[in-house]
C-alpha cells in the first residue's frame, strides 16, 4: 500500500480499502493468513512537518486454536497513530525511493501483529484427552503397544 507524498496536502489523504499481504509474511508469525483486513484513516503532514498516519485496521486473523491446534478465525481491530517519517528520515528515504512515495504494509503488520492473543480457543472447555495428533492412553493401552514392540524386538534378534 504505496502513499504518493506528492498528493499530501493540507487536509491529507484519506485512505478506506481492502488489503492483503503476500504470503511469505506468515512464514514467521504466528498469524496462518489474515481476511478482510479493512484500513480506514487518514495520512498527512503534522505542523513541525512529520509525516503521520492515524486510522484504524479490522478484520480476522486465521490463527491456531490453543486447544485442539486447528486453524480458526479470530476478528481483531486496531487503533494506529504513528509518526511514519520525520523530516531528518523523509530525505534519506526519497533518495532511496526514488519514487517518492511510502509503503504504509510495513506499518500495519507490525500493529496486527502486536494484536495476537497469547492464547485463543474457539471453546471454553479444553480437551485433555485428545487434540490434534495426540490422544492419551490408559495404561492397559500402553501395556498392548509395550508387548507388540517388544515381540518385534525378540523377533528382530532372532
Amino acid at each position: 500500500m504505496f502513499i504518493n507524498l506528492n498528493k499530501i496536502n493540507e487536509s491529507g489523504i484519506v485512505i478506506d480499502q481492502i488489503i492483503s499481504f503476500d504470503e511469505d509474511i506468515y512464514k514467521t508469525a504466528l498469524i496462518k493468513g489474515l481476511k478482510n483486513v479493512h484500513v480506514k484513516g487518514k495520512v498527512y503532514y503534522s505542523t513541525t512537518r512529520e509525516i503521520i498516519f492515524n486510522g484504524t485496521v479490522n478484520g480476522d486473523m486465521l490463527l491456531l486454536d490453543s486447544n485442539s491446534a486447528e486453524i480458526i478465525n479470530y476478528p481483531f481491530s486496531c487503533e494506529i497513530n504513528e509518526i511514519l517519517e520525520e523530516e531528518k528520515d523523509f530525505s534519506q528515504n526519497l533518495k532511496a525511493n526514488n519514487q517518492n512515495s511510502l509503503d504504509l504494509k510495513e506499518i500495519l503488520w507490525q500493529n496486527i501483529v502486536l494484536e495476537v492473543p497469547l492464547n485463543y480457543s474457539k471453546t471454553d472447555k479444553v480437551s485433555i484427552t485428545k487434540g490434534e495428533g495426540w490422544e492419551l492412553k490408559n495404561e492397559s493401552e500402553v501395556n498392548q503397544i509395550n508387548n507388540v514392540f517388544k515381540d518385534l524386538l525378540d523377533k528382530g534378534k532372532e
